[in-house]
């Protein structure tokens, strides 16, 4: 992964860490989890911390 830019590293450090994302025959694909959108919901909720500021990422414009 030395050739892919910081960014997509973050970006696929957050699914795969909160458990929605995992490697499977060399490939990223979605868990179970990912499919339902509460348990989406509190796993990120839970992977930011709460000084993060879960809502605030959530609802910031991009």
């Amino acid at each position: 992964m030395d050739e892919v830019p910081q960014s997509v590293r973050i970006t696929l450090d957050v699914p795969r860490e909160s458990g929605l994302l995992r490697v499977r025959h060399g490939a990223l694909v979605p868990t179970k989890a990912a499919v339902i959108d509460v348990e989406i919901l509190r796993r990120l909720r839970s992977w930011f911390a709460a000084e993060d500021g879960f809502t605030v990422i959530l609802t910031s414009p991009i």
